[in-house]
């Protein structure tokens, strides 16, 4: 059996869809790993910050979550070599879409322990950072209005965005691109 840590809501990448199966680019992935094996596949599901705990505590074989490998979490896991690759971009509501990165005094909304949490905390030093244990929450905290952009990787604002009509992505580059990798 392969132990499998996942995000159930990170669209794009990995979503727990109605018929109570994943969903997504890292989903597929995992199962490609677990018929190369020929072994049985198990999720779990994991958020952002606990992504790495599911390694340390054996509560996963292998974290395939969207996870950008860096010299702290390196202390900890193992990573493979890259299997994708990504960038942060912002999401806005539909009638207030922000038009540059100067995010100074805006409240932003982040997945805790993620790399986007970091590049807000690093990069923002006026801003409110509102942190969430699932990228559902802080989406639900954007489109609620109670903050003004929500950072999270390309390939999930461009899924939330092309099915949401009340959000749109920031007209601006990515910021640091990264190299997403499963954590062993």
């Amino acid at each position: 059996k392969l132990r499998v840590a996942i995000l159930p809501d990170n669209p794009g990448w990995s979503t727990l869809g109605t018929d109570n199966d994943y969903h997504g680019i890292d989903a597929d992935i995992a199962r490609l790993l677990a018929e190369s094996l020929g072994v049985e596949l198990e999720f779990q599901n994991t958020d952002g910050a606990g992504r790495v705990p599911m390694i340390q505590s054996d509560k996963a074989d292998v974290v395939i979550a969207c996870l950008t490998a860096t010299n702290e979490r390196a202390k900890s896991v193992a990573f493979t070599d890259p299997y994708a690759s990504g960038g942060i971009i912002g999401l806005c509501k539909s009638d207030h879409v922000l038009q540059s990165w100067d995010l100074e005094g805006k409240k932003i909304s982040v997945a805790r322990g993620s790399i986007n949490d970091t590049f807000a905390t690093d990069n923002f030093k006026t801003a409110e950072i509102v942190r969430f244990d699932a990228i559902a929450d802080a989406f639900t905290a954007l489109r609620a209005g109670k903050v003004d952009v929500l950072l999270e990787d390309v390939t999930t604002v461009n899924d939330l965005a092309a099915s949401n009509d009340d959000v749109d992505v920031m007209p601006v580059n990515t910021q640091q691109s990264s190299y997403m990798c499963m954590a062993v």
